[in-house]
């Protein structure tokens, strides 16, 4: 590119001043170009696209991880369960009621074809449930889903699961 000095307006407060003109000669045409960094207005539109395009991408980048989902509501255990325990080769069938609130505390009771019994120290945390049911001297605890609970039982005679069912 030829530098060459003109007198196109270049207009300070008014005035004209002399200002640089740059002339690009290509082997089909003379351009006379107002800068020295013209572009074809094909790599401007690229360019633009592009800047536009990183803009984007980073605006969607800067956010972050997306949100944590929320947290299950807290674990209402109340209700009746059919049972089923499994010790020592035996599936024992049944019913357990659980009432109350987590003001006011949590009782329960068990009734199989062995026998009832009450339960104690009810305590809920996430979605884990413990108790104890001193007349068997079992400490249990169930984790409950959507339909109902599995777990856990150790007691006097040894080890069993449960699993309940809500009516």
């Amino acid at each position: 590119a030829a530098r060459l000095f003109g007198s196109a307006p270049c207009s300070m407060a008014g005035e004209v001043h002399p200002s640089p003109l740059f002339v690009r000669l290509s082997p089909f045409r003379a351009r006379v170009l107002d800068s020295p960094t013209h572009h074809s207005e094909s790599y401007m539109i690229r360019r633009l696209t592009l800047t536009a395009s990183l803009g984007f991408l980073l605006t969607a980048c800067a956010g972050g991880p997306p949100p944590e989902p929320p947290a299950p509501p807290p674990l209402d255990p109340t209700g009746t369960f059919d049972i089923s325990v499994s010790a020592q080769g035996m599936e024992i069938m049944g019913v357990m009621i659980i009432s109350g609130s987590a003001e006011d505390g949590y009782t329960g009771s068990v009734d199989t074809d062995m026998g009832g019994a009450s339960m104690y120290n009810i305590s809920v945390e996430g979605q884990t449930m413990t108790f104890t049911i001193p007349d068997a001297g079992i400490d249990g605890e169930v984790v409950f889903d959507e339909d109902g609970f599995s777990g856990g039982m150790i007691g006097d005679m040894g080890d069993a699961a449960i699993i309940g069912t809500r009516r």
